[in-house]
């Protein structure tokens, strides 16, 4: 994380550029605490469609104040040409719900013309597999109105985040972020039912200058967490476990979960 992300980061800063990542793929990686090593941290649906899969770098961004949590969106395999304006506005509305606050469509086939070797309809990726047809079956008009409710979404996502509650877990993937997995809470969508909002944090992230407690609330001046809930997490580090004590003798309501 900081030898490569953070370098990266920096060699980028010394250019005016910023680095947006996908930070997760196919690396050991503490996923939370590798999304706030970068400029803005990426997620991709990719046939992944909970909101829990979103949701996990969310924290990170709020908690760093990063302005922008970006999503590799509408990504549907076996629907080439399948996919409608009301599909794509599907994950999109649900990466906002998350926390997402940009987007980046993913892929898009190629028209051909002028390109050696390619025929109508022209060039695309993963054979007609994935979703990466909708640039040829919307309408140039419609597609363009669609793009400013987005645009309207994302400046509403931007204003601070209240969120009631931050889930503790402390996982380092070796397939990095491959499916709807173990970062999932096994709830019965419970919370989700009865309108509680909730990210997650790590232990890199609880170690943030913002990770501070007042009046009970975690991160008072950002996210003001009610609670923090540690929820059949299999192991801890033990600076995590130190880290969630004092956080609980500043006052911050703390849960355990689970029964193994």
């Amino acid at each position: 994380m900081h030898e490569h992300l953070g370098t990266l980061c920096e060699g980028a800063r010394h250019l005016g550029k910023t680095v947006r990542y996908q930070v997760a793929y196919n690396k050991p990686f503490c996923e939370e605490d590798a999304a706030a090593a970068v400029d803005i941290p990426e997620n991709e649906s990719l046939q992944r469609p909970t909101l829990d899969n979103l949701r996990v770098m969310a924290g990170a961004a709020h908690l760093t104040r990063k302005p922008c949590y970006s999503f590799e969106a509408a990504a549907e395999f076996g629907h080439g040409y399948g996919q409608t304006q009301e599909d794509m506005m599907w994950w999109v509305k649900r990466a906002v719900i998350a926390g997402c606050n940009a987007q980046v469509f993913h892929g898009a086939s190629y028209c051909g013309d002028g390109v050696e070797g390619v025929g109508w309809p022209g060039w695309e990726a993963w054979n007609r597999f994935c979703s990466n047809n909708w640039n040829r079956t919307l309408s140039e008009r419609s597609l363009s109105d669609m793009h400013a409710a987005i645009a309207r979404l994302n400046d509403l996502r931007r204003e601070r985040a209240i969120v009631d509650l931050a889930f503790y877990r402390e996982a380092y993937l070796n397939d990095g972020h491959g499916g709807d997995g173990d970062h999932l809470v096994r709830d019965g969508s419970l919370l989700n039912a009865h309108g509680y909002t909730y990210e997650f944090l790590a232990p890199g992230l609880l170690a943030h200058a913002n990770a501070t407690v007042r009046d009970g609330r975690l991160d008072p001046d950002g996210s003001a967490y009610k609670a923090l809930v540690i929820a059949e997490q299999q192991g801890m580090t033990r600076s995590g476990i130190g880290r969630v004590i004092e956080l609980a003798r500043e006052g911050l309501p703390v849960f355990v979960v689970g029964t193994e």
